[in-house]
């Protein structure tokens, strides 16, 4: 099991795409965002909020930083589906001729992930918050409650860990390897769908946050940056109604632990797929 953590934490930490378009892609858009939106946003605040200007400029930071994070998270999705999708070639042999077991490598690649995960997070969030001080509008930013940020995170790692796996073994059972290739970029794509509706939509019912695991992450992580509580969407305005906190830690961690749950019956019936089958597609 060491010997598989080690690979896992190596793999996603030395992995190109993801330090592109993970990392980097992400602290492009942070650069914009802190640089150039935000500062042009506080200019043209209303005159009536400039008494709580420095209140208002905590709630902006905050989504930015929900959103940038949901994106990092989704692009991290992708990846991890690609490994398992790489590694499953292997996997039935492994689990009937060798000592590791769908457990052992379960709780490796959630561990390995989880720590990889909080190695990336801790540099983006730090990044983030330093880009938002230093860019004129004259406050610095950190995270008000990192002892709520950091466990949202490493939530968040192990429900996109579960959701990769689940992805990718669903397919397997349904259609075969050969459409692994158009399933892997689905944790991306509705990272995208999600932080649209959360950042653009005007409104929309509240029990769709709560369905929602990405609008879960993306609100847990604007109270514990921000210390507010969260908006149901960020378009809607400084009235917004809010989201409950509890509600949405709740309807992750279900989330998650479904998954976990689906993920450990589908593994132990894994059969071998040529990953050639892919190239078809």
């Amino acid at each position: 099991m060491r010997k598989t953590l080690s690979y896992i934490i190596k793999s996603i930490l030395k992995n190109p795409n993801i330090i592109g378009w993970g990392v980097l892609f992400i602290f492009f858009w942070g650069v914009i965002a802190a640089y150039v939106s935000v500062p042009g946003e506080m200019n043209t605040l209303p005159e009536s909020l400039s008494i709580v200007k420095s209140s208002v400029y905590t709630d902006i930071v905050s989504a930015w930083y929900a959103t940038l994070m949901i994106l990092f998270l989704s692009a991290i999705g992708v990846s991890l589906t690609y490994l398992v999708y790489f590694q499953s070639g292997s996997l039935s042999y492994l689990f009937k001729y060798s000592k590791l077991t769908p457990s052992k490598y379960l709780m490796s690649m959630f561990l390995g992930g989880t720590i990889a995960g909080i190695v990336l997070s801790l540099i983006l969030t730090y990044a983030i918050s330093g880009m938002f001080s230093t860019n004129g509008v004259g406050y610095t930013v950190m995270p008000t409650k990192p002892y709520v940020v950091f466990p949202v995170v490493i939530l968040s790692f192990l429900f996109l860990i579960s959701l990769s796996f689940f992805l990718f073994l669903i397919t397997m059972k349904l259609g075969g390897i050969k459409y692994q290739q158009l399933v892997n970029y689905i944790p991306l794509v509705l990272g995208f769908i999600f932080y649209s509706l959360y950042t653009f939509a005007s409104s929309y019912p509240e029990w769709v946050t709560y369905a929602s695991p990405y609008l879960n992450i993306m609100c847990l992580l604007f109270y514990g940056y921000s210390g507010n509580k969260p908006p149901v969407t960020v378009a809607s305005g400084i009235n917004a109604p809010t989201v409950s906190v509890e509600w949405s830690a709740l309807f992750l961690a279900l989330w998650t632990i479904g998954l976990f749950l689906g993920d450990t019956l589908l593994l132990r019936k894994i059969n071998y797929e040529p990953i050639e089958e892919a190239k078809i597609m």
